[in-house]
C-alpha cells in the first residue's frame, strides 16, 4: 500500500482536497486509538500525545481522565495542522501501554493501535474499490 498515492486517490474519489482528507483521517485514526484505550483510572487514555513533524515532547504525565478529553483536545488541534508532506506523530509514554496493546500472559491484548490501523487501511481500500 502506497499511503500517499492511496490518500490522493481517496481524495479524488470523494472530490475533496487531499489536506482535508489527511486531517479527517488523522482525527479519525487518533480518536479511535484514544477511545479504544481501556480505562481503569484514565491514565493511559488521557496520555496520548500528538504533534506534527516532530515527536511530541512529554515532560510529565497528564492527570487521569477517563474520557481522555485532554488527549482528544490536543489531537483535534494537531490534526487541524496536518497535511501533505507532513508527519503525524502519536505517542503514549504510560509505562504499561505496551501491555495494553500487546497483552501479557495474564491479560488479553486490547490492540487499540493495531485495530485502529487495520480499520483505517481497510476503509481506504473500500473507498478505492
Amino acid at each position: 500500500m502506497n499511503f500517499s498515492l492511496d490518500i490522493k486517490k481517496a481524495a479524488e474519489a470523494m472530490k475533496q482536497d487531499v489536506d482535508q482528507v489527511l486531517r479527517a483521517s488523522a482525527l479519525d485514526l487518533g480518536g479511535k486509538i484514544i477511545k479504544g484505550t481501556p480505562v481503569d483510572s484514565g491514565t493511559a487514555r488521557n496520555n496520548w500525545y500528538t504533534s506534527i513533524d516532530s515527536e511530541p515532547s512529554v515532560n510529565k504525565a497528564r492527570q487521569p481522565n477517563k474520557s481522555g478529553s485532554n488527549a482528544m483536545r490536543e489531537l483535534e488541534k494537531e490534526a487541524g495542522m496536518f497535511g501533505m508532506n507532513k508527519t503525524f506523530y502519536m505517542v503514549n509514554r504510560t509505562p504499561y501501554i505496551i501491555h495494553l496493546e500487546e497483552g501479557t500472559p495474564k491479560m488479553r491484548p486490547f490492540a487499540m493501535v493495531r485495530r485502529a490501523l487495520d480499520n483505517f487501511e481497510s476503509g481506504i481500500k473500500r473507498l478505492l474499490g
